[in-house]
Formats: structure tokens, C-alpha cells, sequence
């Protein structure tokens, strides 16, 4: 207001309204309008007029990990008090907000759920005027099965089981080599949680790795090592009994 050369527009006598564009952010304005008439003004009518606060910009997610992800986004032009960051599973849930000073331009979302599509938005706030949302959606990364643990082994078998992933995932890729034995390869359902490991060599260490798949997401992979029994001896025969 009164603080910059002022923008002068000559309009039609018919006309009733006009948008007036190029102003700054959260900016009061003052508005003449007069008539002129054979070069005379008319008394003019004024009023004034403050344009809304800008919105945040240019959001950008970073340091994606299965429960977190960092956010950050440009400032408007005009000083805010806050930013308000709300975040919610596509799928639907509870909304999540964090608040932050003005001055910040990133914070980290925490306690997410890993697999899971977000949706979220920042709005500036000054007093009790906010702006319009700025949006983006961010997946989470996916967690992989725990507890790895091999039971029942024998000198050719052995069951392997695991704790499943919180996510649901649609397979697990479970592979495993021996010291002599070529690596082999098996993908299972994302609801199997224990496998029977067979053709086995005896007496051998193998290598047991586990992860699990949601569309082309990749869980990290949970290992374990185990040792096969020695095998028994076969084809006992007697011979020179007295």
C-alpha cells in the first residue's frame, strides 16, 4: 500500500469488473476507481484490498525408510508464522500433523507404516489466515521377514521359518547355496511363513536368504546359516556269519 509506483488501467465505460494480476503475496493494496468525461475525473471510490498469503512449493520427499521419510519444500515469498504438515495412508486411517515454525523447510514424517502409500500436504498459516495445500504422496519402504530360525534338518531336508513382514507383500524370495551346492532359487506366496528346504547336500553349510516383493519393491533380506546331518550309511551287508 502506498509503497510502490502504483498500476494504473483504463477500462471501457461498459465495463463492470477486471482481474487484476502481477500482484505480490499476502500484500495490502489500496484501489481507486474514477470516470473520466471529457478529460474531467470524477470524485473517485476507493477500497482496500489484501491479497491471500502464498502457498508453499516444490515439495520433495528424501531418506524414505520403512516407519519415516523427510519433506521438504520452498517458502512463499511472504513471511508465515507455521507450516502444518498432515500426512494419511492413501488406503485411509487416521490423519497425522506436525507443526513447525515459519522458518523451517523440512521436517521428518515418523511412525509411518512400511509398504504404505502417504498423502501429504503443507499450509502456511499467519494468525488465523492459511494457505491453499501444497501436495505429494510418498510410498514407504518395505519391510522384510524376521526371526529367521531352521528346524527339522536333516541330511537332505530342512524347514525353514520366519516372523512375516508388517506390510503385506505379495511373495517372499527365498534362496539358498551350499559350500559345494549351487544356489537355488524358490518365490512363495506373501502369506507362506515356513518352507521346506529339500535336495540337500549331507553334511554341508548352507547360506539361507529370505526377502519379500510388493510390486517392484524389495524388502532388505533377513539371513541365516545352517548344517546338514551327516548322511547315513546305505547298503549294510553281512558277510562270512558263523
Amino acid at each position: 500500500k502506498k509503497q510502490s509506483e502504483p498500476l494504473e488501467i483504463i477500462l471501457p465505460a461498459l465495463e463492470r469488473t477486471r482481474d487484476v494480476t502481477g500482484l505480490r503475496e499476502a500484500t495490502e493494496y489500496e484501489i481507486e476507481l474514477y470516470g473520466i468525461s471529457n478529460g474531467r475525473r470524477s470524485q473517485p471510490v476507493s477500497a482496500i484490498a489484501t491479497t491471500a498469503m502464498g502457498s508453499p512449493k516444490e515439495i520433495v520427499f528424501s531418506d524414505i525408510t520403512e516407519n519415516a521419510a523427510t519433506v521438504s519444500w520452498k517458502a512463499p515469498t511472504a513471511q508465515v508464522e507455521s507450516f502444518r504438515i498432515t500426512y494419511v495412508p492413501l488406503s485411509g486411517g487416521p490423519p497425522a500433523t506436525v507443526t513447525v515454525d515459519g522458518t523451517e523447510t523440512q521436517t521428518r514424517l515418523v511412525k509411518l507404516i512400511p509398504g504404505m502409500e502417504y498423502i501429504v500436504n503443507i499450509i502456511a498459516t499467519k494468525g488465523f489466515e492459511e494457505s491453499e495445500p501444497l501436495s505429494g504422496s510418498l510410498i514407504t519402504a518395505l519391510d522384510g521377514p524376521s526371526s529367521l530360525v531352521t528346524a527339522n534338518i536333516t541330511d537332505s531336508e530342512a524347514l525353514a521359518m520366519w516372523q512375516p513382514a508388517i506390510a503385506a507383500v505379495d511373495s517372499y524370495v527365498i534362496s539358498y547355496t551350499g559350500e559345494r551346492a549351487p544356489e537355488i532359487t524358490r518365490t512363495v506366496s506373501g502369506n507362506t511363513v515356513e518352507y521346506a528346504l529339500t535336495d540337500l547336500e549331507p553334511a554341508t553349510e548352507y547360506t539361507l536368504r529370505i526377502f519379500a516383493e510388493k510390486g517392484p519393491q524389495k524388502s532388505s533380506p533377513i539371513t541365516t546359516k545352517f548344517t546338514t546331518d551327516l548322511d547315513s550309511p546305505r547298503d549294510l551287508t553281512a558277510t562270512e556269519v558263523q
